[in-house]
């Protein structure tokens, strides 16, 4: 279904945002923007659906070891809107466009029996609501025009299971699980063309937030025995980029940024036992997390000259921990714990550029990480005596390395190097028989290495050089 009007001049609509005109920009105006007359310049199209649904019911079951029911709903909500504006404004080429869509559904589901196997009840539900927007201009006049887009959307899901089992014994079981899901993004882009010109920038930014989650159990009282788990996971992310870039006459300039984050979190507990006198419980959880930024930023001037700056940081961390508990039948108990950490820094910098036939680039990085593990396990006999083991390490890295060029096109090159390296350890031990604890052992180890290097090459011929390298306190030249 659709609607086409005309509309006077002063009806030109407001709009800022959309997907992507700039082929109308670049290429020129479109075959379709035709002057639909001298009185009612601008043409307007509209486009539109709305589509619904809904639908319920209770059903029987029955069966000759059980009877019981399902009931489900189920709806869905579908629309969409688009505008279209196009005309000719006194040798103005004009094109714009809105346009908005959404989007739901819901659907349950309840299905119960009762028989000679028990009772049985399983049940579902999802849940899904998105929507978005597009905006979109353009205007082009002889070798001159601007152009807009923009672009938003958003969702939002729900997904979640439940069963439940119990049998004429009285043994029962059951499990649920659950998802959410958010997510959303935005981009805007903006251009314009001037003569031999061009001018373009664009952002875009997203985020999403995730969510799990389940839980088991079961319960036998005739067999006296019990387990239980859960178990969870969240996640985080969002990142955003920016992109600027402009061009006369062969000379440009052009500059780009993006950053990024990301968390995430994962547990799990479980835990079984017996009337025996047995049992046994677990404890996992785990974290992550990361942000990066990079930039580059860049100029030309034809094929004279040129020059490009770029940097990149970064970092991440993440820990892991577990815990692990279990009592036997005899009395006796065991303890495990572990756990790993890591962390992480680095950057990195980057000038380049070129005058005529002189080049020249300079770069440096440094990065710097932290690595550290434990472990132990505990014994305690029915008596109340102990004995454990534990153990640890912790390791260190730092490395620093700037390197650099100069050259006169395929006369003569020049390029050279230095990196130095640090590593570090330290580990421990311990542990302890019949309540006696023993004597800590402790390792200490570090190391340092240092290497330059320098190349020469003349008149396009392969380079040559050498260096000196320092590892502790061995020095060894080289000659390539």
């Amino acid at each position: 279904m659709g609607k086409h009007t005309k509309r006077r001049m002063s009806y030109l609509p407001k709009v800022a945002a959309g997907a992507a005109p700039f082929a109308l920009l670049l290429a020129g105006p479109a075959t379709g923007w035709a002057a639909t007359g001298p009185d009612l310049p601008i043409d307007h199209h509209n486009e539109h659906s709305f589509q619904h649904g809904f639908d319920k019911d209770i059903k029987p079951i029955q069966t000759p070891d059980a009877v019981g029911y399902t009931a489900f709903v189920k709806g869905f909500v579908d629309a969409m809107n688009k505008d279209t504006y196009t005309g000719d404004l006194g040798g103005a080429k004009v094109a714009a466009e809105q346009a908005q869509a959404a989007k739901g559904t819901a659907d349950t589901a309840d299905t119960t029996t009762a028989g000679l196997s028990g009772v049985d009840s399983t049940a579902y539900a999802k849940g899904l609501l998105a929507g978005s927007e597009s905006q979109k201009y353009a205007v082009g006049h002889g070798p001159y025009g601007i152009a807009h887009t923009s672009d938003e959307a958003g969702r939002v899901a729900a997904d979640g299971n439940r069963d439940l089992h119990v049998t004429p014994t009285g043994r029962v079981s059951g499990s649920e699980v659950g998802t959410t899901d958010l997510a959303g993004s935005r981009a805007n882009t903006e251009g314009a063309r001037f003569g031999d010109g061009a001018a373009l920038t664009s952002n875009q930014q997203s985020a999403g937030v995730t969510d799990d989650r389940g839980e088991a159990f079961e319960f036998d009282p005739v067999a006296g025995t019990l387990d239980t788990a859960t178990q969870e996971a969240h996640q985080v992310v969002a990142d955003n980029s920016m992109s600027h870039a402009v061009n006369k006459g062969g000379n440009s300039v052009s500059s780009d940024n993006s950053e990024s984050i990301g968390t995430d979190l994962d547990r799990y507990a479980g835990f079984s036992g017996s009337k025996d006198g047995h049992a046994h419980g677990v404890v996992k959880e785990g974290a992550n997390a990361k942000a990066a930024r990079s930039s580059t930023q860049g100029v030309t001037f034809g094929d004279l000259a040129g020059g490009t700056v770029a940097s990149d940081q970064g970092a991440r961390g993440s820990f892991s921990g577990v815990l692990d508990a279990e009592r036997n039948q005899d009395g006796s108990a065991t303890v495990v714990a572990g756990g790993n950490g890591s962390g992480e820094l680095k950057q990195a910098h980057a000038v380049g550029g070129n005058l005529g036939p002189l080049s020249a680039a300079a770069a440096s990085a440094q990065e710097g990480s932290v690595d550290s593990a434990n472990h132990s396990a505990t014994t305690v006999s029915p008596a109340g005596k102990v004995d454990s083991a534990e153990k640890s390490l912790t390791t260190g890295k730092f490395s620093d390395e700037t390197s650099g060029s100069l050259g006169i096109d395929k006369v003569v090159s020049v390029s050279g190097s230095a990196k130095t390296t640090v590593d570090t350890a330290v580990g421990a031990t311990q542990s302890t028989k019949d309540s006696k604890p023993g004597a800590p052992e402790v390792t200490r180890d570090a190391s340092v290495k240092h290497d330059n290097d320098l190349q020469v090459g003349l008149l396009g011929q392969k380079p040559v050089g050498g260096g000196v390298s320092v590892d502790g306190l061995k020095v060894t030249p080289h000659v390539d």
